[in-house]
């Protein structure tokens, strides 16, 4: 296989994947009602591979936290 044969292959790999949204609900009871905010989850699905979720974690002021970080355990508590 040479470079280009390579390159293609790659390329055609990527397009094998697609991306699809979850979206779930957080809720919380307040007093006598309950309060729930839509969250997103986001998977990746290439064929011939398992599906991996892919959702950006946030902190409380909008910065990215790295995967496996121990603070992007708490906005899905139930992991």
């Amino acid at each position: 296989m040479n470079h280009e044969e390579s390159s293609l292959s790659a390329v055609k790999q990527k397009t094998q994947c697609t991306l699809s949204e979850l979206i779930q609900y957080q809720c919380r009871i307040e007093e006598n009602r309950v309060i729930c905010v839509p969250f997103v989850r986001i998977f990746k699905k290439c064929i011939g591979k398992p599906t991996v979720e892919i959702t950006p974690f946030y902190d409380s002021e909008g910065n990215p936290i790295a995967p496996g970080h121990p603070a992007s355990y708490l906005i899905f508590t139930n992991r």
